[in-house]
């Protein structure tokens, strides 16, 4: 599959961010979402990060030792059928984990498929691309809205219910969390998702 890096172009936010908990390997994180994008017949594969142009080999990979100016990262990928999904993470302190938790979050996505949640992978509708007439939405300003989509995917509760009241969020999010709790026959990396959602909602209140 052919993954290429490029430089993001606006500047990075500023933002509070923190250490993953999670562990795993460059090689491991690659191969996890080579296997996750290639589940979405994804062809197209654009990793966005703050990395400058001389830090990018002209393989499309970043050089060894590259250092971007902040950690955020946005995974753009095209599938067969001609369509384009966003996925942005700015959480974690480093972009190799923000890049692991897109990847695991592409995976719970899967999951939920496979929990009998959804039908025809309705869960990744939220993160399509969205644009404007005659200009591109912000690149992290979906955060809120596909948050919302993917709580609602779980628990059926209108993602703009989720979006207009707190305390239709809050019950969402409960709601979420017990369904993907691994003690409840759901799995660590869907709870994950599931918190990394409810943290974007709260930070929006």
């Amino acid at each position: 599959m052919n993954i290429r890096f490029k430089p993001i172009e606006t500047p990075s936010a500023m933002r509070v961010r923190k250490a993953a908990t999670f562990k795993a390997s460059w090689q491991k994180t690659l191969d996890q979402l080579e296997a996750e994008l290639e589940h979405l017949h994804a062809e197209t594969v654009l990793v966005q990060g703050y990395f400058r142009d001389d830090q990018i080999s002209i393989h499309g990979w970043p050089k060894g030792g590259a250092a971007p100016n902040a950690p955020g990262i946005i995974l753009t990928f095209v599938t067969k059928k001609n369509e384009t999904f966003n996925f942005p993470c700015d959480t974690f302190d480093q972009w190799q984990d923000n890049v692991r938790a897109i990847t695991l979050a592409l995976e719970a996505l899967r999951r939920i498929d496979r929990y009998g949640v959804t039908r025809n992978a309705e869960q990744y509708a939220g993160w399509k691309r969205l644009e404007a007439a005659g200009a591109t939405v912000s690149k992290f300003a979906a955060d809120r809205f596909n948050a919302a989509r993917f709580i609602s995917q779980i628990t059926k509760i209108d993602a703009g219910e989720i979006l207009r009241s707190a305390k239709v969020r809050d019950e969402a999010i409960r709601a979420a969390r017990m369904h993907m709790h691994p003690d409840r026959g759901g799995s660590n990396e869907g709870f994950h998702a599931v918190e990394q959602a409810r943290k974007v909602l709260e930070a929006a209140q």
